[in-house]
């Protein structure tokens, strides 16, 4: 009797290797199971749309742990992690304003910026309220979050405003960095609710930002290969606070902006904030907010 065809008494036959095909059947159910399982714990872990989701299946549920972490759905959790990351960002935003003023003092930045206005601006205002109101200051793009405008300089001469942030959507420094051109206004309304619509303003703004004031001027300045530095802004409080002409030509080719930029080239004020903007552009995180 063939080894094939019989077996010794007392010893059992041993069964054929199972098949790649027997053991995928065999795991697939599990496997299966298993990914579900995962992907729903990375999705509870990671979308905002899972809290809705969970409030409703579980209902008072209020705490969730996954890979060792534990969610806290609590409204007290959500004031406690608001203050959090308001407390976080506000030490960010310290470094950076202190990292500015060091290299605003080390560049001289101030002193540039009182030249162009006593040089450029000063002698193009249009009557005693105009120059005893004005005031100017530097934007730049802000450097801890994207869409958003830094005011680098105090207001020279009045003071204050430095280290401000506004959106870049924002009024006429808005405009002017949105459309990468010079914008200026000799008769800008008061009126809260035209200042809502046509000036991207909110009404918290409205209430604190610019009410009394009518004329207003932003040009951009820019490095030698045309990449914008910032915004050089001027305000006052009458209207047509420009010399003649008000808006008779292109804003480009207004006396007051050409002899913004040319003074702002004229005494170093260009040179040094390009050094201050690639600086800190180096070290900036341009945190995006809205995707």
């Amino acid at each position: 009797m063939s080894t094939i065809e019989g077996y010794l008494p007392g010893y059992a036959v041993a069964s054929p290797p199972a098949s790649w095909q027997a053991v995928a059947e065999a795991w697939s159910w599990p496997l299966t199971v298993l990914i579900i399982a995962l992907s729903f714990l990375v999705w509870i872990t990671y979308s905002t749309a899972a809290k809705p989701f969970l409030l409703t299946l579980f209902g008072r549920i209020r705490r969730i742990s996954a890979f060792g972490v534990e969610f806290d759905l609590t409204p007290r959790a959500a004031v406690q992690t608001r203050t959090n990351v308001e407390s976080g960002f506000d030490e960010l935003r310290g470094k950076i304003k202190r990292q500015f003023d060091m290299l605003i003092d080390s560049e001289g930045l101030n002193s540039k910026l009182l030249s162009v206005a006593e040089n450029a601006v000063y002698p193009r205002l249009a009557g005693d309220d105009a120059k005893r109101s004005y005031r100017c200051t530097i934007h730049i793009q802000d450097i801890l979050f994207e869409d958003a405008l830094y005011q680098l300089l105090d207001y020279y001469p009045q003071g204050g405003g430095r280290g401000r942030t506004r959106s870049i959507r924002f009024g006429i420094i808005g405009r002017a960095a949105r459309l990468n051109q010079s914008d200026i206004q000799s008769d800008v309304t008061t009126n809260s609710e035209k200042l809502i619509e046509a000036w991207s303003m909110t009404p918290g703004e409205v209430a604190i930002v610019g009410r009394d004031r009518r004329s207003f001027a932003a040009i951009p300045l820019y490095d030698s290969s045309r990449t914008l530095l910032g915004i050089f802004y001027v305000d006052a409080r009458p209207s047509n606070a420009w010399a003649d002409p008000p808006l008779d030509v292109p804003a480009p080719d207004h006396p007051l902006c050409e002899a913004i930029v040319a003074s702002a080239d004229q005494y170093g004020l260009v040179e040094a904030l390009s050094k201050v903007v690639t600086k800190m552009r180096e070290t900036g995180p341009r945190i995006r907010i809205l995707k």
